[in-house]
């Protein structure tokens, strides 16, 4: 008996995403997919009220994703603009799985944080990942190390030999 797999699993997708199309096309060596999932964010960022209704949602998204096939795969869903009751304000919903600042999903940012931690250049993560060196280093300059707090009293200097003698 033939097991099928379904699209959410083969692309490594939320289970709450709902594959509406997929475009296979090789002469361009990408698979576009056409999502759809349930509303999120209904709370206002500015005064916290749970009182917000779509106002828009038409506004198309793609964002990268994960290679499939040896392929690159961009999501493209509508992006739903909510307006809030009690402050008047609007903004676009916030998708946990998307990221708000680079135009990809976490999981290939996730995988593209993984790869930097190996001894590889950024141009051999970008051909693995099917993307451009300039999104390895987008995602580069995202990754933050905080300096210590304070040196310690005493620092220990080794002898030191230069090459024309002491």
């Amino acid at each position: 008996m033939a097991r099928h797999i379904s699209a959410n699993r083969l692309y490594q997708l939320p289970p709450d995403v709902k594959v509406v199309s997929s475009v296979d096309r090789p002469g361009l060596g990408r698979i576009d997919l056409t999502v759809e999932f349930p509303p999120q964010g209904r709370v206002c960022p500015k005064c916290g009220s749970t009182h917000c209704w779509i106002k828009e949602s038409g506004k198309i998204r793609t964002v990268r994703h994960l290679p499939a096939a040896n392929r690159s795969v961009f999501i493209s869903y509508k992006r739903r603009r909510y307006f809030c009751n009690d402050c008047h304000s609007t903004y676009y919903e916030s998708v946990d799985w998307i990221h708000d600042q680079l135009q990809m999903t976490n999981a290939l940012l996730v995988d593209i944080c993984l790869q930097l931690t190996d001894l590889v250049s950024i141009r051999d993560i970008a051909k693995r990942e099917l993307v451009t060196p300039a999104v390895v280093g987008d995602v580069f300059s995202l990754i933050t190390i905080d300096r210590p707090g304070e040196l310690p009293h005493v620092l220990c200097v080794d002898e030191f030999k230069g090459a024309l003698g002491w």
